[in-house]
């Protein structure tokens, strides 16, 4: 049924620091400095190290042919059709991973309980030795994860397993035409949020909360009737959140058009009127990010393709 195991790793914050200030010394004189622990940069460090050894000795134990790709080369790694992917790290490591694949199943492994939340991180190192014989076997159940896709005029394409935000890399605001439902309008904010069901207890529910709270406070709306109503809604859902953030008013642009959901029938189109610094970021990720200038459109759809997490169904 598999041919290979392909574990996926990141660097952890201390590595990423020994990659700029070259020694331990150092990131500790740095650190501390700026009245930081080195202590739990080290402790955190340790952790991940310890998790990651505990996977990759069950690894060793089973006859299929292992890799290993870090983070950072996930875009150019050629993931096999019949590959099992076990992803350890925190919640967006997985996320990202997600992207790259093509329904391959993901066994997520929280390597830091006290630390990492594990809503998509669902397993325990300690967990491999039992569960791996059984998943080579076909004994396993998988939850789908509905993706966002953004597809650009000129043909690039972005998949998000969170959330897109359209908007600036810096926080001017920013200027583009929105079309929904066969309306367009043109638009200055904060940005354009696109949400997942994965995304939607993150992100989109922090901007649709805080927005009906100033709408309950101000009188604007009624107890119990507000937006947030609608989130978090399931992993699985074939359809996205977007909400604007923060629409400013003016004689050019518009904010009647604020919220809505987007379906395979109901897409999304968003006009760059920016000349520069318009950006489409996925998951919050910098290195996952379309350029939005002047002229570029680009479509939000419900992706065809899925994620597949390893359930703890087992």
């Amino acid at each position: 049924m598999f041919s290979r195991i392909v574990v996926v790793t990141k660097p952890t914050e201390l590595e990423d620091l020994l990659r700029r200030h070259q020694s331990r010394g150092q990131v500790r004189f740095y650190l501390e400095r700026r009245g930081t622990s080195y202590k739990e940069y080290e402790a955190k460090h340790a952790t991940y190290k310890n998790a990651l050894e505990t996977v990759m000795k069950v690894c060793a134990t089973v006859s299929l042919p292992k890799m290993s790709v870090s983070r950072e080369m996930l875009p150019n790694f050629l993931f096999r059709k019949d590959d099992l992917v076990i992803v350890v790290g925190p919640e967006g490591l997985c996320a990202n991973t997600v992207k790259y694949l093509d329904g391959q199943p993901i066994l997520a492994i929280n390597p830091d309980p006290k630390r990492i939340d594990g809503i998509l991180m669902r397993f325990a190192p300690e967990s491999v030795a039992e569960l791996l014989p059984k998943i080579i076997n076909g004994q396993y159940k998988i939850d789908s994860i509905t993706l966002a896709k953004a597809e650009t005029n000129d043909g690039q394409t972005l998949y998000a397993v969170n959330d897109f935000l359209i908007g600036r890399r810096d926080q001017v605001s920013a200027y583009y035409s929105i079309t929904y439902c066969g309306k367009s309008f043109h638009q200055s904010s904060s940005g354009v949020l696109i949400s997942t069901g994965v995304g939607s207890s993150g992100w989109m529910s922090s901007v649709i909360k805080g927005a009906n709270k100033i709408a309950l406070e101000s009188g604007q709306c009624v107890e119990g009737k507000g937006a947030d109503k609608t989130v978090p809604f399931q992993w699985n859902e074939n359809y996205l959140l977007f909400a604007v953030r923060e629409p400013f008013p003016s004689k050019y642009t518009d904010t009647s058009l604020v919220f809505g959901r987007i379906t395979t029938q109901r897409k999304l189109k968003i006009v760059s009127e920016m000349p520069e610094g318009g950006v489409v970021f996925s998951d919050g990720v910098p290195e996952d990010a379309l350029e939005f200038n002047s002229g570029t459109a680009v479509t939000i759809t419900v992706a065809l393709k899925t994620g597949s997490l390893i359930s703890p169904l087992l």
